[in-house]
């Protein structure tokens, strides 16, 4: 087994399974539908690396059916260490929104870190240059703004994932059974919105009492004023 591997694979690949993939060992916690690769590459990679990040589209976010089964294994058996979510627009070539999920097997608490960096960006402008066609295609040169992850911003994930912190509208550790109650749903916002508390405010009951109390006080000072 490899040490690491980072990987972008195709999105959303149609594939076709091998015949008896139910009875290898790569497909054990599930075989991905027929029309959708992108958790046989998450399978791939958790079976092939110790540790193991992915670029994937945020579709994995909200697994379906035998997509279900086979994250709900990988969270019991306490691989899945972090899911990120990146900006719009952060590929030259596409402005499909994306996420990464990192895996673990080497993990020290059941704890999943949840880090929201979609609207931590900043925007570049680059230069384009045409590879493929003919000379006028080839030689032509466009601009293209595009954005990416400030330095900080990286260092303050990077810090998160390892000592899984919780850090309002950034980032969140949540235990597996929050995950379970969330239908297996990956998004961070879900779970970062959940440690959102409400301001605790007075009884309403207390409130209108002391109303009343100021109307009685003033009506008392107005009556011996006038007398």
């Amino acid at each position: 087994m490899a040490t690491s591997l980072i990987s972008n694979p195709p999105f959303n690949l149609a594939w076709t399974p091998p015949q008896l993939a139910g009875l290898m060992p790569m497909y054990r916690r599930g075989v991905p539908p027929k029309d959708n690769a992108n958790y046989a590459f998450i399978l791939h990679a958790v079976e092939n690396a110790e540790k193991a990040a992915l670029i994937l589209p945020m579709c994995v976010l909200t697994p379906q059916k035998e997509e279900k089964k086979i994250l709900t294994s990988l969270i019991e058996s306490n691989l899945l260490r972090a899911v990120i979510t990146l900006p719009e627009r952060m590929f030259e070539s596409t402005s499909i929104q994306v996420c990464i999920l990192m895996f673990d097997h080497s993990k020290q608490t059941q704890r999943i870190e949840f880090i929201d960096l979609s609207s931590h960006y900043i925007e570049e402008t680059r230069e384009q240059r045409g590879q493929f066609g003919g000379k006028s295609h080839t030689q032509r040169v466009y601009k293209k703004t595009v954005r990416v992850l400030p330095k900080d911003v990286m260092t303050r994930a990077q810090n998160a994932i390892e000592t899984y912190s919780t850090e309002s509208g950034f980032c969140v550790a949540v235990d597996p059974d929050a995950i379970k109650k969330q239908n297996y749903i990956l998004t961070p916002s879900r779970y970062l919105d959940a440690q959102i508390e409400k301001k605790p405010h007075r009884a309403f009951e207390d409130i209108v009492a002391d109303y009343n109390r100021v109307i009685d006080t003033k009506k008392e000072t107005r009556n011996k004023m006038t007398y």
